[in-house]
């Protein structure tokens, strides 16, 4: 934090143009901008952050304070659209004729999460994904008071974690997770990134060496950009990915 210093010249004539009144009003007013300038200096209080919190069905996740973002340090794992849409289960389908239904592919690893389509992350239905612009806040399938992070919001986590060319290593999870990981920067306050993996045309794939998460922000009717880290990396970055395609889900609090 920049150090800011306030340096105050008394200027006394020989003449007593100062009296004793002035030189009170003088140190009130002096008293009052050294406040202010401290006030003006003092960072925000981070956002309560509590040790976890719950979905619509019971489901309860660790939850991490990074920087002034309030994260979930686990990967999203209800099977039901917390406002009661119709959600599939494993579907079949090719990126030539993708089927845009939300579903949702349960890995196989448990602790992983569970893989959603980005109309299930977002908690549409039928076609309301096709045309929509990036949202902001928009909670999608997260408990309430938490949504779906923005391109930019994974952008001040990664600032906050010294930028993107190292953020990966440190967002990652327990190594034994990871296969054949280049980098893994272990920390209590750690992300935990899970290398779930991804659903596509070709079942799931990659598990144990990617992780790939979805953003609220849609690039086009066909896809959406993500945060993904990689085993082999020290970066996160941003990703475009088919929206018919199934990744995690990682909640931000409000």
């Amino acid at each position: 934090m920049q150090t800011h210093k306030i340096i105050l010249y008394f200027c006394a004539s020989n003449s007593g143009t100062f009296n004793f009144f002035m030189r009170r009003v003088f140190t009130v007013l002096l008293l009052a901008v050294i406040s202010f300038t401290l006030y003006a200096q003092t960072p925000a209080l981070p956002k309560d952050c509590d040790s976890e919190v719950r979905d619509h069905q019971g489901n309860s996740y660790r939850t991490v304070l990074i920087g002034q973002q309030c994260w979930m340090a686990e990967n999203m794992r209800c099977t039901t659209s917390p406002t009661g849409k119709s959600w599939q289960h494993s579907p079949s389908y090719t990126i030539y004729n993708p089927e845009f239904d939300s579903y949702y592919v349960i890995p196989q690893n448990p602790q992983y999460g569970i893989l959603y389509n980005w109309s299930a992350a977002m908690d549409f239905s039928g076609n309301d994904w096709f045309d929509r612009p990036a949202l902001h806040n928009h909670r999608g399938i997260c408990p309430v008071g938490w949504h779906l992070p923005t391109t930019q919001e994974w952008s001040t986590l990664w600032e906050t974690l010294g930028g993107n060319e190292v953020a990966g290593a440190k967002m990652k999870g327990a190594k034994n997770l990871w296969k054949d990981p280049s980098s893994v920067s272990e920390s209590s306050n750690t992300f935990n990134a899970l290398p779930a993996g991804q659903f596509t045309e070709e079942g799931q794939k990659d598990v144990g060496k990617t992780g790939l998460f979805w953003s609220s922000s849609a690039l086009d009717e066909l896809f959406a950009w993500q945060c993904g880290v990689f085993n082999h990396k020290s970066d996160s970055y941003s990703c475009m990915e088919y929206k018919c395609y199934g990744c995690s889900v990682r909640c931000l609090k409000d």
